[in-house]
């Protein structure tokens, strides 16, 4: 049943770390339907529906009745390997996009949130960032994105924002991030070994991720760089961690860096219209050791 007075919003990939915590903090302010293709999914005053690529012709008129104002979408496999292994992946996520477009287009007043990544793009300290995909999944990333243009093309009632991500943390997720690898390395009797640890990236706390995808709602901005503003490399990471905790048993290895790996991600937030990251680092860190692991709470 639809929540009578809420704004009806759909948000894909619902097991994923930033579809899961917007839809814990907002479901009581949205009526919410999560696509999922995890089984037996269960959300506590959520309309969950699990789907399958091979059958989507059923859940393709679900979400036309249900008539979403916003869709959110987060849904995407994640890579950074490059692997030829995964191009199915890659593949099925596209088609999972297209589907979803097609079912929504004939629609009125769709406003589209698309989680695109930072490394589909190139930075410079002083310029204007520029399309130019670090990884495997950056292309296809982009290709996805490019899908979404054309079909926002064909209808003026179509509305998208772009929400470039940096680097989220904040909260454990399936997928272990830079962050949770130097946390376990934390007093650890082996040592953890990293690549060079000289990667600047602009780390951005999930909380104010969430709070750009609130403004995108309310305003319909074209697109939000979501990140601080400010870099960090790996081993000054480490070492804050350190600062907030224990020793690390870490390993610094140059042989380990990739030529694409990306080694300057700052947001360029001065671009941004309005929003502006609110958590630094350095709070972010010591919420993140808090919360999530005990560490730094006496």
């Amino acid at each position: 049943m639809m929540s009578l007075g809420k704004k009806r919003v759909i948000v894909t990939g619902a097991t994923g770390m930033v579809a899961s915590e917007f839809i814990q903090k907002f479901k009581h302010q949205y009526d919410i339907m999560a696509l999922t293709r995890s089984h037996d999914m269960h959300i506590d005053d959520v309309k969950v529906l699990q789907f399958s690529l091979t059958d989507f012709s059923g859940l393709r008129q679900k979400i036309i009745d249900f008539k979403p104002a916003v869709i959110i979408n987060t849904a995407f496999y994640l890579s950074s390997r490059s692997s030829i292994s995964e191009i199915n992946e890659f593949v099925e996520s596209v088609r999972f996009t297209n589907y979803l477009l097609d079912a929504i287009s004939s629609l009125e007043d769709t406003h589209w949130i698309e989680m695109r990544s930072s490394s589909e793009f190139e930075f410079f300290k002083n310029n204007t960032p520029k399309e130019k995909a670090s990884y495997l999944y950056s292309i296809y990333k982009s290709f996805s994105s490019n899908l979404l243009q054309w079909y926002s093309s064909q209808s003026s009632n179509f509305k998208v924002t772009e929400l470039v991500l940096f680097t989220v943390y904040g909260k454990r997720s399936k997928g272990k991030k830079v962050i949770d690898f130097l946390i376990d390395a934390i007093g650890s009797r082996e040592k953890v070994v990293f690549s060079s640890g000289i990667q600047r990236l602009d780390f951005v706390h999930i909380s104010d991720v969430l709070a750009a995808i609130k403004h995108s709602i309310d305003f319909q901005n074209e697109r939000i760089w979501v990140g601080t503003g400010t870099t960090k490399s790996i081993k000054e990471l480490a070492m804050l961690i350190e600062s907030n905790s224990s020793s690390l048993n870490v390993f610094w290895d140059p042989a380990r860096d990739r030529p694409n790996d990306i080694y300057y991600a700052k947001a360029p937030i001065d671009l941004n219209d309005e929003w502006l990251a609110k958590v630094n680092l350095e709070e972010g860190v010591r919420l993140y050791l808090s919360e999530n692991h005990g560490i730094g709470t006496d």
